[in-house]
């Protein structure tokens, strides 16, 4: 009776790989005659080729980007604040010393202009 069982389990399982393998290559040959297909290679070639395109502006949009980051950063660093000004910032709003320096920077070292922004 194992016997049986231990058959029966094996012919299963070789219908399901001659299943699989059926469809398999199935999906082979069709894959086949697609790439036979002039049509179907010029579409590729066509969406290769905007590819390319998309992911060259998208790197060029990258670079300018990290490049006007780097500037914007350069124009905060020549921005003079006063140790009692970002001491302040972060006393009255919680703040991080980096925050506070930051936002005192970005709005040219105005102790008035930087809480205003902050509290709105």
């Amino acid at each position: 009776m194992a016997d049986d069982k231990e058959n029966s389990v094996e012919d299963l399982e070789d219908e399901k790989q001659e299943e699989l393998t059926g469809t398999a290559g199935q999906v082979s040959k069709d894959m086949q005659s697609m790439a036979a297909d002039p049509a179907f290679q010029s579409a590729l070639d066509l969406e290769q080729d905007e590819i390319g395109q998309a992911m060259t502006f998208v790197t060029t949009e990258i670079t300018k980007l990290r490049t006007n980051k780097l500037n914007r950063e350069k124009e905060l660093a020549k921005v003079s604040v006063s140790d009692e000004d970002i001491a302040l910032v972060m006393k009255e709003l919680d703040v991080s010393k980096a925050a506070a320096e930051k936002a005192l920077r970005e709005n040219q070292g105005s102790l008035e202009t930087t809480l205003r922004a902050l509290i709105a």
